[in-house]
């Protein structure tokens, strides 16, 4: 049974670990795979945004777990 090129692409995003716009997703069975993880690559390249997530009472905790 043949695989279809929309199903290598869904496979390859998911092990790459992105979802997809809307956009995306209309087109992704037309995209050839090698194409697309070279998009992903090149999409990989910029330094991830850094975003604090703990609030001061975890980060204090973190601080004293760390001091004993």
């Amino acid at each position: 049974m043949a695989v279809s090129q929309q199903v290598k692409n869904q496979h390859l995003l998911w092990r790459a670990g992105f979802g997809l716009n809307t956009e995306a997703v209309k087109n992704i069975g037309n995209i050839f795979h090698e194409a697309l993880y070279t998009a992903l690559e090149t999409a990989s390249l910029s330094a991830p945004n850094y975003f604090d997530v703990a609030n001061e009472n975890i980060k204090g905790l973190v601080m004293g777990f760390q001091q004993v």
